[in-house]
């Protein structure tokens, strides 16, 4: 039995794996605190209506043929007993024996792929070869708003790190561990849950309540695909 399985009869969302690479704090807030994020501006600009929402559908269809496959499935509802995960995958594609997901975003491409995005489309990849028994060594992520499509080889040292992130993110849960991190201020403008992170209150009072200790000074050299 994994020992995600063991400290938590819930499963973990694909989702909450990524906000937790984005940012541990944010799980812990979730699902421990019982917190629901705050709606910011940002999130207000990607609210989307029905029409919209058609548009983006028709649009992602015609992205999604370049990658010239026979068998394309949308928004693909998964969960695996096995790893703890539950997750909807964009797309998944299948040649043969191996199965791909394809995650849309709504953003142009960024210089560098952001480690919360990669680690979703591999937490996909794990759930697809748990729920479909085939193999998964591509994903894709396409970037709506500069038509781009980017390919990534999906190694077993990746599934792997990310399997050790699902068990992080479900210890923090089911222990109710307040995670030691700290965070670039650009992060945490537009988080909806800036306020509840960073109250005006003394931290003095959060180590009193016992819910606050100071961030290791270590640094972590473990990164996903280095």
């Amino acid at each position: 039995m994994l020992l995600s399985e063991s400290l938590s009869n819930e499963p973990l969302s694909v989702s909450d794996l990524k906000q937790f690479v984005y940012c541990p704090k944010i799980p812990y807030f979730m699902h421990v605190l019982g917190f629901r994020e705050r709606i910011t501006e940002c999130m207000k600009e990607g609210t989307e209506s029905e029409d919209r929402i058609v548009r983006l559908e028709e649009r992602r269809r015609k992205l999604a043929k370049k990658l010239n496959v026979d068998v394309k499935l949308f928004d693909v509802n998964l969960y695996s007993e096995k790893l703890g995960l539950v997750g909807t995958i964009d797309c998944v594609v299948v040649r043969g024996m191996e199965v791909s997901p394809v995650e849309f975003k709504s953003s142009p491409k960024p210089k560098k792929v952001s480690e919360n995005h990669l680690i979703q489309l591999v937490a996909y990849a794990l759930l697809l070869e748990s729920c479909m028994k085939k193999v998964s060594k591509k994903g894709y992520i396409v970037y709506e708003k500069s038509d781009d499509l980017l390919e990534f080889s999906i190694t077993e040292k990746m599934k792997r790190y990310t399997m050790k992130k699902i068990e992080e993110v479900k210890r923090i849960i089911a222990e109710e561990v307040f995670p030691e991190t700290r965070q670039p201020a650009s992060k945490c403008t537009s988080c909806g849950y800036r306020k509840v992170c960073q109250p005006y209150i003394p931290k003095s009072l959060y180590s009193f309540a016992g819910v606050y200790k100071v961030p290791s000074k270590r640094g972590t050299s473990e990164r996903l695909g280095e």
